[in-house]
């Protein structure tokens, strides 16, 4: 099992990862399973989800927060240049939040485990949004990435993601 210090590792590893995979591409496609989002938006989406979780951590926040990662439709001319760096930037802010507050550390949760480690294992994989991606993006896995199809996504693709940091409890 790894560490909680490893998963938050993995939080900026992934993200790192993901940002890779865009580098030079066209975020104006479409994502399959999101008619409605393109990639970017997508991209906008997850990076706003670690910067809610980041200061749900930082704050101890006892009760939800306002969520501005939900309208995404100012988000449809992304440029990889810059949505790349405000990926990795919202990933380590995160895994900083995260590092600071420890593992087991109360905090408002939308299940009801109700502690940091829930953050740690829905957001250490930030690169599972790969399996989301048209096609053409997800034949850019940066290396790392495997295909296994024993524990691949739907669409063949994963993220080389942590076991659960609650595994073997």
């Amino acid at each position: 099992m790894l560490s909680f210090d490893r998963y938050c590792d993995e939080i900026v590893t992934q993200t790192s990862l993901l940002t890779s995979a865009i580098t030079g591409a066209d975020l104006t496609v479409t994502v399959p399973s999101c008619p409605d989002w393109n990639v970017g938006q997508l991209l906008r989406h997850l990076g706003g989800a670690q910067r809610w979780a980041a200061e749900i951590v930082r704050s101890r926040a006892t009760e939800a927060i306002r969520r501005d990662f939900t309208d995404l439709s100012a988000y449809t001319r992304e440029d990889p240049a810059v949505t790349g760096p405000w990926l990795a930037e919202g990933a380590a802010r995160l895994a900083g939040a995260l590092r600071e507050a420890g593992a087991g550390t109360p905090v408002w949760t939308p299940i009801a485990s109700g502690i940091t480690d829930f953050y740690v294992n829905c957001s250490g994989p930030g690169a599972r949004c790969i399996s989301t991606l048209p096609t053409p993006l997800r034949r850019r896995r940066p290396s790392g990435w495997s295909t296994s199809p024993a524990r691949s996504s739907p669409g063949g693709v994963r993220t080389r993601n942590p076991p659960s940091p609650r595994a073997g409890r």
